[in-house]
């Protein structure tokens, strides 16, 4: 299987927490994964999620069928985690991500390539102040004649994704410019924003059971 996630949980579940901590995690999450190389082997593990909060047992549970691993850390303080400043906030949860893959690299003697992989990752990361701006790809393309683009920019940051559209002319200059969503979860953006095609000079987005939620011509929305 192929590592593609990678999660920080709290092991013991607190609906009040839970919510604050996923301004923090859940975008970490995302741009971690999002810069992970396709086809990217770490052991057979397919996600990773990791428990912070005390525990009993081994540090570390195996994948079953699934190839979902657990990795366990005492070390987590939830009030004292809630007084850091944001960008301390983000780099605590950076570096319980890159605890637990120093020790697992460790583990299963990976190749010297894994973890630098993942210390190049964090280090972007850090480098990009925990943001990151993208162009989402199935809602990012040309009409027929490329005289028109629909463009969807995600950009990554504490307390959710926002999603920009525009359409722009062959030149790049924008006609029309559209906030889709703002500090949104990945699954509700991504469910969404699932598939986006041209029809003559209109552009449509569906969501993932197929039902279109944005309608866009060269002169404007359509509200559907």
């Amino acid at each position: 299987m192929k590592f593609r996630d990678i999660q920080l949980l709290t092991a013991v579940h607190n609906n009040e927490q839970y919510r604050f901590l996923m301004d923090y995690w859940e975008n970490l999450r995302d741009i971690f994964c999002t810069l992970l190389p396709a086809n990217f082997d770490f052991n057979g593990i397919s996600k990773l999620n990791i428990y912070l909060g005390e525990f009993e047992g081994e540090e570390y549970k195996a994948p079953l069928s699934n190839g979902i691993a657990e990795f366990r850390i005492r070390d987590f303080d939830f009030l004292a985690f809630k007084e850091l400043p944001d960008n301390e906030k983000s780099e605590k949860s950076l570096c319980y991500l890159e605890y637990a893959l120093e020790k697992l690299c460790i583990k299963f003697e990976s190749p010297i390539d894994v973890s630098e992989k993942f210390a190049s990752i964090s280090e972007q990361i850090r480098g990009n102040g925990f943001k990151l701006t993208r162009l989402y790809k199935k809602t990012t393309k040309w009409n027929k004649g490329r005289s028109l683009r629909a463009v969807t920019t995600l950009h990554n940051k504490v307390g959710g994704i926002d999603v920009d559209f525009s359409i722009t002319n062959k030149k790049g200059k924008p006609i029309i410019t559209k906030k889709l969503k703002s500090n949104a979860y990945w699954n509700s953006a991504w469910f969404d924003i699932f598939k986006g095609y041209w029809v003559d000079s209109t552009f449509y987005i569906e969501n993932r059971t197929g039902r279109i939620l944005y309608e866009f011509t060269e002169n404007g929305e359509v509200v559907t």
